[in-house]
């Protein structure tokens, strides 16, 4: 969504989450459990798959809505 900590990270449609902060991601739950270790105004590094390449970028995590 426009303005949303992924948007503003440079997450774009079709990237892929391989590793939250530590945790390596594999499927939803990895993310739901990756997640809780942080709280709002954390920046966390990520470690994304694009276009078949990884990238570090790094979000801001907002307060739940």
């Amino acid at each position: 969504a426009k303005d949303s900590p992924a948007d503003l990270a440079g997450i774009k449609a079709g990237d892929v989450i391989v590793k939250f902060g530590d945790s390596k991601i594999a499927g939803l739950e990895d993310i739901d459990g990756a997640l809780r270790k942080f709280k709002a105004g954390d920046k966390v590094p990520m470690i994304i798959l694009r276009d078949g390449k990884e990238q570090e970028v790094t979000v801001t995590l907002a307060p739940p809505r």
